[in-house]
Protein backbone atom coordinates (compact mmCIF):
# COMPACT_ATOMS: atom_id res chain seq x y z
CA UNK A 1 0.00 0.00 0.00
CA UNK A 2 2.89 2.38 0.63
CA UNK A 3 3.94 2.21 -3.03
CA UNK A 4 0.42 3.02 -4.14
CA UNK A 5 0.19 5.90 -1.65
CA UNK A 6 3.51 7.32 -2.82
CA UNK A 7 2.43 7.03 -6.45
CA UNK A 8 -0.83 8.87 -5.78
CA UNK A 9 0.94 11.63 -3.85
CA UNK A 10 3.46 12.08 -6.66
CA UNK A 11 0.62 12.32 -9.20
CA UNK A 12 -1.10 14.98 -7.09
CA UNK A 13 2.13 16.98 -6.81
CA UNK A 14 2.65 16.79 -10.56
CA UNK A 15 -0.84 18.12 -11.26
CA UNK A 16 -0.49 20.88 -8.65
CA UNK A 17 2.94 21.84 -9.99
CA UNK A 18 1.78 22.21 -13.59
CA UNK A 19 -1.39 24.06 -12.56
CA UNK A 20 0.48 26.62 -10.48
CA UNK A 21 3.19 26.95 -13.13
CA UNK A 22 0.60 27.72 -15.83
CA UNK A 23 -1.14 30.24 -13.57
CA UNK A 24 2.12 32.00 -12.74
CA UNK A 25 3.21 32.15 -16.38
CA UNK A 26 -0.22 33.49 -17.36
CA UNK A 27 0.00 36.20 -14.72
CA UNK A 28 3.50 37.19 -15.79
CA UNK A 29 2.53 37.36 -19.46
CA UNK A 30 -0.58 39.37 -18.59
CA UNK A 31 1.61 41.66 -16.50
CA UNK A 32 3.83 42.32 -19.48
CA UNK A 33 0.86 43.09 -21.76
CA UNK A 34 -0.96 45.45 -19.39
CA UNK A 35 0.01 49.11 -19.69
CA UNK A 36 -1.30 50.46 -16.37
CA UNK A 37 1.39 50.71 -13.70
CA UNK A 38 -0.66 49.49 -10.71
CA UNK A 39 -2.20 46.53 -12.54
CA UNK A 40 1.10 45.61 -14.11
CA UNK A 41 2.88 45.65 -10.77
CA UNK A 42 0.13 43.54 -9.18
CA UNK A 43 0.16 40.89 -11.91
CA UNK A 44 3.94 40.60 -11.92
CA UNK A 45 3.98 40.36 -8.11
CA UNK A 46 1.35 37.61 -8.13
CA UNK A 47 3.17 35.68 -10.86
CA UNK A 48 6.45 35.94 -8.98
CA UNK A 49 4.72 34.84 -5.78
CA UNK A 50 3.44 31.70 -7.48
CA UNK A 51 6.97 30.92 -8.71
CA UNK A 52 8.30 31.31 -5.18
CA UNK A 53 5.45 29.10 -3.95
CA UNK A 54 6.48 26.38 -6.40
CA UNK A 55 10.03 26.50 -5.06
CA UNK A 56 8.89 26.27 -1.46
CA UNK A 57 6.51 23.39 -2.19
CA UNK A 58 9.37 21.46 -3.81
CA UNK A 59 11.42 21.86 -0.63
CA UNK A 60 8.71 20.62 1.75
CA UNK A 61 7.06 17.48 0.43
CA UNK A 62 4.18 16.29 2.62
CA UNK A 63 1.05 14.17 2.33
CA UNK A 64 -1.04 17.22 1.53
CA UNK A 65 -4.27 16.31 -0.15
CA UNK A 66 -3.87 12.56 0.30
CA UNK A 67 -7.14 10.74 0.82
CA UNK A 68 -6.96 7.04 1.58
CA UNK A 69 -8.92 4.65 -0.62
CA UNK A 70 -11.77 2.59 0.74
CA UNK A 71 -9.57 -0.50 0.82
CA UNK A 72 -6.96 1.30 2.92
CA UNK A 73 -9.59 2.49 5.39
CA UNK A 74 -11.07 -1.02 5.68
CA UNK A 75 -7.62 -2.52 6.11
CA UNK A 76 -6.85 -0.10 8.95
CA UNK A 77 -10.18 -0.76 10.66
CA UNK A 78 -10.55 -4.50 10.17
CA UNK A 79 -7.01 -5.71 9.53
CA UNK A 80 -5.67 -7.46 6.47
CA UNK A 81 -8.41 -8.74 4.13
CA UNK A 82 -6.50 -11.89 3.16
CA UNK A 83 -6.20 -12.97 6.80
CA UNK A 84 -9.93 -12.43 7.34
CA UNK A 85 -10.84 -14.43 4.21
CA UNK A 86 -8.67 -17.35 5.36
CA UNK A 87 -10.39 -17.32 8.78
CA UNK A 88 -13.85 -17.42 7.19
CA UNK A 89 -12.92 -20.38 4.96
CA UNK A 90 -11.80 -22.44 7.95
Amino acid sequence: MDEYKTKRINEQYTVMFWTVLCISLGLLIAGLLVEENDSKRLLITLGSGFFIGIGISKLFKKDIGYKPTREEIEERMFGNKKDNEVEHKN
